[in-house]
């Protein structure tokens, strides 16, 4: 607050306590430029229907979703790769809210819910195109290019990304 010309902030709500649309109003009110969600650690499944008054709130007050998605190596949590599969971010698309995936979803595979919701594990970085690749989804999917150059990435991943080139100007370089 007192260096706003060279910083600003994003608010972490939590979509399923009863005042979130009150706390996220707060937080716009206040300033907050983003939400950012950790789904496996904050215990958010991103497609379930607890979190559509959330995300009403959100898409009213044109507040973006920054959302981790692929593994996450932050915190060590059980269950986080469920809640971390890039395809559970359909339901805030679909819902008109800027989504911006965190690292490109950029590590580690989840079970292909739309191929093959009995088991089939795909790279989450191809989840992640599968979901870029969608016309509808222009203007609302972005992502964050941060650590994907970390030693944990592997080069493929990264010339995957260099080399969509239609992806670029949806890419923005964020920081956790």
């Amino acid at each position: 607050a007192a260096h706003p010309d060279a910083f600003e902030w994003i608010a972490s709500v939590h979509p399923y306590r009863e005042d979130c649309v009150e706390a996220l109003e707060w937080a716009v009110a206040h300033g907050a430029k983003a939400i950012k969600w950790l789904p496996g650690a904050m215990g958010i499944d991103p497609s379930s229907p607890l979190c559509d008054r959330f995300y009403a709130a959100l898409h009213k007050h044109n507040i973006p979703l920054l959302s981790h998605a692929g593994d996450e190596q932050a915190v060590d949590v059980a269950d986080s790769r469920r809640l971390n599969n890039p395809l559970l971010l359909r339901r805030p698309l679909e819902q008109g809210v800027r989504v911006i995936v965190a690292h490109c979803a950029s590590i580690g595979s989840s079970i292909d819910l739309e191929q093959d919701p009995n088991g089939t594990e795909v790279s989450n970085i191809k989840l992640f195109a599968r979901l870029m690749a969608e016309p509808r989804y222009e203007g609302l999917l972005f992502a964050d290019v941060s650590a994907i150059t970390q030693i944990n990435r592997d080069l493929e991943t990264i010339a995957m990304i260099i080399e969509h080139q239609e992806w670029h100007p949806r890419l923005i370089n964020g920081s956790d």
